[in-house]
C-alpha cells in the first residue's frame, strides 16, 4: 500500500476521533510480512508465510486516554473504532501525564541508517539454501 494511502487513512481516523469528541489523537499503522523456513538433516520441515496489517488509535479527552487497535481498515469499522476509543477514554481515571508530545520534543529529520529494511523478499530456494548452509 502506498505511503500516501496510509497517511490518508490515519489522517481520516484522527479527524473522525476529534469529530467524535477527542481533544487529541494519534494513530499508527503497521504492515508486515513474515516468511519462515526450517529444515532438519537436509529435509524441509516447515515453510510458512504470514501477512498482517494493523492500525492503532490513541485518543485523549482532557487528562484521560485510551488506545484501541484493529486489523479491519474499512471506513465503517474505523468510525466504530474511534467511537469505542472515546467511550473507553471517558471511563478511565485521569492521568496527569497523558497527552501528545510538544512538537519541539519530537526528533525530526533523518536518524541513523540502521539498515533494517530489505525490499526484496527471499524466495523459497534461497531460504532452503541458507538453511542448508546454516545446518552444515
Amino acid at each position: 500500500m502506498p505511503t500516501s494511502d496510509l497517511r490518508e487513512i490515519l489522517d481520516d481516523l484522527i479527524r473522525t476521533a476529534k469529530k467524535a469528541g477527542a481533544d487529541q489523537a494519534d494513530a499508527i499503522a503497521a504492515i508486515g510480512t513474515s516468511v519462515t523456513h526450517s529444515q532438519r538433516l537436509g529435509a524441509l520441515e516447515n515453510l510458512e508465510r504470514s501477512e498482517s496489517h494493523d492500525l492503532g488509535l490513541r485518543v485523549i479527552v482532557g487528562k484521560k486516554q485510551a488506545v484501541v487497535s484493529s486489523n479491519d481498515w474499512s471506513p465503517d469499522t474505523l468510525r466504530q473504532l474511534a467511537e469505542r476509543a472515546l467511550a473507553m477514554a471517558k471511563a478511565v481515571p485521569d492521568d496527569a501525564y497523558c497527552g501528545l508530545a510538544d512538537p519541539d520534543q519530537l526528533i525530526a529529520g533523518d536518524g541513523p541508517d540502521l539498515d533494517l529494511f530489505d525490499a526484496e523478499e527471499p524466495g523459497t530456494d534461497l531460504l532452503q539454501e541458507r538453511a542448508r548452509i546454516a545446518e552444515d
